[in-house]
């Protein structure tokens, strides 16, 4: 017991610099998993919800005597970036061990990537995860059939990942597709490119040309809004001062297209760059910026 005493703040220290330095990221994810204090929640991992070995999920739920189960009719859908070429849910528990610490559940698909396949295949298969969560997953909870669990969603997501979300968010066909019936109850959206910019190589492969703009980009579906296809859900969009990797303008024109639309937006340019955005929402690690206060907040003002 003293010799983890000793340990932790040096491990978390090494978490630190490593993933704030861009280096060796996905064994400092690893790593923070490794020493994130999991008592408060329970996990499911490697739920199928297609035949492909991508397809699977991992859910997560407050235990209810250790957390305030207040928010457990919703659900925080969190999608993973890697620019739709890598990523594992794995890596991300220690966002399941913040949310759910609030009282929520989450939800954090693998999908398949490119060059397997292309858009809107990794679109399709969040959508397709959340309806299998929806009819089979939502309403285990403490191991007991609790059908309200989970009943409403929050889209999140980083960079690609957030690409993703917002797809699911500004184009309703997705879910509807597949018959999903919980509400889409808000949008989280770190370090993400909504005005895609397919003029670059790295993403022109991934998106073909038979897609157009209306398409492909989350800014130019809120100009085709109506009534009756809007989002009712409030969006809350950060980013990092210092990002490199997705420019800061991105979360900008996406604000002022969502403002434009009659949506309700929250913006915060956060200190750090493209990693940071995300790291910081780790317990351990949340001094590094205020990503996490800003999410808690935001999921806390949903009613």
């Amino acid at each position: 017991m003293f010799a983890k005493v000793i340990r932790l703040p040096y491990l978390l220290l090494v978490c630190a610099l490593t993933l704030l330095s861009g280096c060796s990221a996905e064994k400092a994810l690893a790593l923070l998993n490794a020493v994130l204090p999991d008592g408060h929640y329970k996990k499911t991992l490697d739920v199928e919800y297609g035949t492909n070995a991508r397809q699977k999920m991992d859910f997560y739920v407050p235990i209810a005597d250790k957390i305030d189960t207040q928010h457990s009719d919703i659900t925080v859908v969190f999608v993973y970036g890697g620019a739709w070429r890598t990523g594992q849910k794995s890596d991300y528990e220690f966002i399941a061990e913040s949310l759910t610490r609030e009282g929520f559940n989450v939800l954090i698909p693998d999908y398949r990537l490119y060059p397997e396949v292309k858009f809107p295949e990794f679109v399709n298969d969040i959508a397709d995860a959340i309806a299998v969560y929806e009819k089979s997953v939502r309403s285990i909870k403490d191991g007991k059939n609790e059908s309200g669990a989970g009943s409403r969603l929050v889209l999140m997501g980083h960079s690609s990942g957030a690409h993703q979300a917002a797809m699911l968010f500004t184009d309703k066909k997705y879910l509807n597709t597949v018959n999903v019936s919980s509400d889409v109850v808000g949008f989280i959206g770190l370090s993400g490119p909504y005005d895609l910019p397919r003029d670059l190589t790295e993403v022109a492969v991934v998106f073909p040309e038979s897609f157009d703009e209306l398409t492909v980009n989350p800014i130019t579906r809120t100009k085709i809004w109506t009534d009756n296809t809007r989002p009712r859900g409030a969006v809350l969009l950060l980013h990092g001062e210092d990002d490199e990797r997705v420019l800061v303008s991105h979360t900008t024109r996406f604000a002022e297209a969502l403002n434009e639309a009659g949506v309700e937006v929250d913006v915060a340019r956060l200190s750090g760059g493209h990693a940071r955005v995300v790291i910081a929402l780790s317990t351990p690690l949340q001094f590094t910026n205020d990503s996490l206060s800003y999410v808690t907040e935001f999921l806390n003002t949903i009613n």
